[in-house]
């Protein structure tokens, strides 16, 4: 008993009234910010606390207050809140909610679908459970993991609520119920609490017991306390006598209880306690206090952790918070036959975020799939469609093309890495196209999860991570594949490192990777020959192994978890140099850089807005905190996408970006050496002022000056003639400080042969038409060579040739099926580049009959086709079909760029198949 006064010593020591920070406005409640606000997202988050009021439910998932109906849960309103909701009770027409650090909130229910906000009340603690009591209102406050208080508040005015008092606890509190002036607290690692509130404004100490167990709920029916006790292996349903609050007594104890309790005493005086216990629902006839029993039991779905309990009588139903498994819900209609009635689990951890025009590509960990979004109006983002395979580790997306690393559990204790072609030229309808199990054979007894996926030109690079399961050794690995040909996607190259890698930055032909001790740079310039450039061991505590990473120019900034953002100067990449750093309040995961300022994706303290116009002194001048674990942070106009784990994405508007700026062309395609094109872009604010235009030949590293023009949003440029797979432009718009953008990388290229490209038969003495597209021709020529064995040998056709075409007489005395051509590009005496037939063609010889019955031919974003009585079926690479039609003569059909593949038939027989390559 001594114990029990001193451990209560506290109870009579009450804290100040302190000035509430009353706030109430119609629509969206603001999180902690500087210099931020929110804007819209896709707003979940793990379910704490529900409530059933008239024929609603209200559950707070996440940060969103979710409106429900009671019979079948279905979605009928929502509010978001600026943190998580934990507690919700409902009296007359107002809705009362604690708010983890928010504080306490009042909103008016009269309307039950469209809760409107009252008042709010901060506090300095995280408010946890809350119960109400006609006037009365507690609330458990902690403030860490020793230190927790019962607040109570006077709601007898909900326009106007008032703080009373708060009854300080030298340990965690985690449960609190009601009963007319009596308060009843359980904590976990003491016991049941017992205070006489008929004063609010002055508690009383009745008693304190201690319960070997401690408990984790309590719920008051008569003179019974039901405890709830939640154990790793064994859990507990203690019942306490308190017909005398000053001495209660033990009666019984069962091992059915768990994390939340709810009594019922029906008309029959039969009384049943309905016990959540992580993943299992538990009913016990408690009729006799003295000698409860256990009746039936209920596997829950989805989470095995149940926070929350709230039994509604109209139907005799239980509503569980299942935490990220939503609500779900039993019936108990009779006790000893316990089952599911219905569930709501809008399921999904978001991870990796991209953005394209007014579409939200979201890669979801949950489910392990793909989510799109229509976000045009972005406080209520449209769910589309979803690409929903086993588990996804990465993303990456190039024109109507997704690229899913997924992998499955092979049911022997390994996992195994795919990757998965997606077609999502549809939204509301992605559609598989086609999986490659690369490491199946080749390390087939190792788990192998994908980190990471880049695309660049025709290159995918893969950052794959196996553990070998005999030796206990963890290896990264980057493999890289071409996929110019979707259809015969293959290794080109790889690169093995003895760590655990987090990440993958590829940036023209240099690659950053984190991992376990740093970070490494690599030399990519040749992709069957990827070569270390250097190791730089950042940090010997592999807890502060840095996460993502983003090169500008010639910095690398480092998102280096527990030590924040880190920059270094990588002029010369064999001796990176740390420049500075900035400590951060949370975990540094990853961090995006545009214009003068970095973002960094900061855990659970949202996102850090750093200003490194002078690396050397980096600056926090923003952030936005919206809940959850902040993984991934990306730009779009004006717009700042961040997701948060399992509380969705969010969109942020800051005042670090001002205005938007987006280039539209060039895009990833292909472009030609000395060939004019056009730079569009989207004007930031009006069009007037001017913009500094600039170019990069190795992918954004080292910037030339292009040109100073007015911010028209168009510039025709030439191409320079330099060959790479990694330039890039950039508008920067000089009236608004920080507006600007950068294209994504595209390669130029010297030429590309576009017929004869494989497929076609032609007679001896024929005419062909040798065609190609390539960049200036009042300054470069083309040479053509040919072969008729595959290019064992070669005969030069012309040595100088201008222009895009070439008409070769076939000699009458040849004939082969193994024919090519091929296309050097010069300029002067330097060559910059060739390009053969992708398959051969045939010749045969005048007088022999010729199975190839058409020409085909690919040449600015048109498919030529020359035959007669034969039909023509195109289709792309996904096997959609985009034409069919009658040939006699020449047909000229216009397609967006890409691969397609034609099949000449004759009386519905297939005679035979071209593939032809589409370029713009």
């Amino acid at each position: 008993m001594f114990r029990s006064i001193l451990r209560f010593s506290l109870f009579f020591i009450f804290l100040f009234s302190l000035s509430p920070s009353i706030h109430a406005e119609s629509g969206t409640l603001l999180a902690d910010s500087l210099n931020c606000s929110m804007s819209g997202g896709w707003l979940k988050g793990p379910t704490m606390a529900v409530c059933v009021y008239d024929s609603f439910c209200y559950a707070g998932y996440g940060r969103m207050l979710r409106i429900l109906t009671a019979y079948g849960l279905n979605e009928v309103g929502s509010y978001l809140l600026p943190d998580t909701i934990r507690g919700i009770r409902a009296e007359g027409d107002y809705l009362f909610l604690s708010v983890d650090g928010a504080g306490f909130f009042v909103f008016d229910i009269t309307a039950r679908t469209a809760p409107v906000p009252v008042t709010h009340i901060s506090r300095k603690g995280a408010l946890l459970d809350l119960d109400t009591e006609d006037s009365l209102a507690c609330a458990i406050e902690y403030y860490g993991y020793s230190s927790s208080a019962l607040t109570l508040f006077d709601i007898s005015n909900p326009f106007s609520p008032s703080f009373l008092c708060s009854i300080p606890f030298t340990s965690r509190v985690d449960g609190v119920h009601l009963v007319d002036t009596m308060l009843y607290a359980i904590a976990p690692d003491t016991g049941l609490y017992i205070a006489n509130i008929k004063n609010p404004s002055s508690p009383s100490f009745v008693s304190a017991t201690d319960l070997p167990r401690g408990g984790d709920d309590v719920f008051v029916v008569d003179t019974v306390a039901y405890i709830s006790t939640y154990g790793y292996y064994t859990s507990w349903l203690t019942l306490m006598g308190i017909s005398d609050p000053f001495a209660p007594s033990s009666l019984s104890t069962i091992t059915d209880g768990g994390e939340a309790v709810w009594v019922d005493k029906r008309e029959s005086d039969s009384t049943y306690a309905f016990v959540v216990n992580g993943d299992g629902f538990y009913s016990v006839d408690v009729t006799d206090p003295r000698n409860p029993r256990f009746l039936d039991s209920h596997w829950i779905w989805k989470d095995d952790y149940s926070p929350d309990l709230y039994y509604w009588d109209v139907n005799r139903r239980c509503y569980i918070a299942n935490y990220e498994g939503g609500v779900y819900v039993v019936s108990v209609y009779y006790p000893d036959v316990v089952f599911h009635v219905s569930d709501y689990y809008p399921d999904g951890y978001a991870c990796w975020i991209w953005v394209k025009d007014t579409l939200v590509y979201l890669h979801d960990g949950a489910r392990g799939g793909l989510r799109i979004f229509n976000f045009k109006n972005p406080l209520s983002p449209i769910l589309l469609g979803n690409y929903d395979k086993n588990m996804t580790s990465a993303v990456a997306i190039r024109d109507t093309i997704a690229f899913i690393m997924n992998y499955v559990w092979d049911g022997w204790n390994t996992y195994q890495a795919k990757l998965h072609l997606v077609n999502i030229k549809n939204p509301e309808s992605p559609t598989f196209i086609d999986s490659m199990d690369f490491w199946k054979e080749e390390l087939a007894s190792y788990d192998i999860i994908g980190e990471d996926i880049e695309l660049q030109d025709t290159l995918a690079f893969i950052l794959i991570e196996y553990k070998d399961t005999t030796a206990n050794t963890y290896k990264a690995r980057i493999d890289v594949f071409n996929i110019r040909d979707l259809s015969n996607i293959h290794r080109v190259g790889y690169y093995e490192k003895i760590t655990l890698s987090n990440s993958m930055t590829l940036k023209g032909s240099l690659v950053v990777l984190c991992d376990t001790s740093g970070f490494s740079l690599l030399n990519v310039s040749d992709p069957s020959q990827i070569s270390s450039i250097v190791d730089v061991e950042y940090a010997s505590n592999y807890l502060r192994a840095p996460i993502g990473a983003w090169i500008r120019d010639t910095l690398l900034y480092i998102a280096a978890r527990y030590d924040g953002l880190q920059i270094y100067n990588i002029s010369d990449y064999t001796n990176p140099v740390q420049v500075s750093g900035l400590s951060t309040p949370g975990e540094a995961w990853d961090v995006v850089v545009k214009g003068n300022y970095a973002y960094v994706s900061d855990g659970y303290y949202g996102v850090r807005i750093v200003d490194v116009s002078d690396p050397a002194v980096p600056v926090e001048v923003a952030y936005y905190d919206g809940g959850g674990f902040n993984e991934y942070t990306c730009i779009h106009d004006t717009t700042l996408y961040t997701t948060a784990g399992g509380y969705g994405f969010y969109t942020i508007k800051s005042d670090t970006v001002r205005a938007g700026m987006r280039i539209i062309q060039p895009d990833h395609h292909p472009v030609y050496a000395g060939k004019r094109d056009t730079i569009t872009w989207i004007p930031s604010g009006t069009y007037g002022g001017e913009v500094l235009l600039e170019y990069s030949l190795d992918g954004g590293i080292h910037w030339m000056v292009l040109d100073t023009v007015s911010n028209t949003g168009m510039y025709v440029w030439r191409i320079p003639i330099k060959i790479t797979s990694w330039c890039m432009v950039r508008v920067r718009d000089l009236s608004h400080l920080y507006a600007e953008d950068e294209s994504e990388e595209f390669p130029v290229r010297a030429i590309t042969l576009l017929s004869p490209n494989g497929g076609e038969s032609y007679g001896a003495g024929d005419t062909c038409t040798i065609t190609w597209i390539c960049g200036d021709t009042s300054v470069l020529y083309t040479s053509i060579e040919y072969s008729l064995n595959a290019g064992t040998t070669w005969t030069t056709l012309v040595d100088s040739v201008q222009g895009n075409s070439y008409e070769w007489i076939i000699p009458p005395d040849v004939s082969t099926s193994s024919g090519l051509v091929k296309v050097s590009l010069y300029m002067a005496d330097t060559i910059l580049g060739k390009d053969v037939s992708d398959g051969t063609f045939s010749i045969v010889l005048q007088g022999v009959e010729r199975k190839k019955r058409v020409r085909i031919e690919a040449l600015g974003g048109t498919v030529k086709i020359w035959g007669r009585g034969v039909d023509a079926v195109i289709y792309n690479v996904t096997g959609r079909r985009v034409l069919e039609k009658r040939i006699n003569g020449e047909c000229n059909v216009p397609v967006p760029p890409g691969v397609y593949f034609v099949h000449i038939k004759m009386e519905n027989e297939v005679l035979e198949t071209h593939k032809v390559v589409v370029v713009r």
